[in-house]
């Protein structure tokens, strides 16, 4: 597991050197200081809620393992529809507020 982790991560980094090229030529300066502006924020959240797909994995493979599918799809579907729900408001939010986030975070 561990190296497969390492390996993941160092591809992750490679691809991510033909990734920002691209895209500074793309979007130019300006457009490449609103990224790197916005991309703090982006690594939080991402951070805060990287280990809810492993947790819900977790859960589902104890039930499985011990022969509860039922149970486990039962996890299964509440964490869907709870994690549909979250994203759905919170993008939502986003939208809406837009230009509130904006103007409140100085940009």
């Amino acid at each position: 597991g561990t190296f497969v982790l390492w390996i993941s991560g160092i591809i992750a980094k490679f691809l991510g050197i033909f990734f920002r090229i691209p895209l500074t030529n793309l979007i130019g300066e300006e457009g490449i200081g609103l990224y790197q502006l916005t991309y703090p924020l982006y690594t939080m959240l991402l951070a805060l809620s990287a280990g809810i797909p492993t947790a819900i994995s977790k859960m589902i493979s104890e039930r499985t393992a011990i022969y509860r599918n039922k149970e486990a799809h039962r996890i299964f579907k509440a964490a869907f529809f709870l994690l549909l729900i979250f994203g759905s408001i919170t993008s939502a939010c986003i939208i809406i507020f837009a230009w509130n986030i904006i103007n409140g975070l100085g940009w």
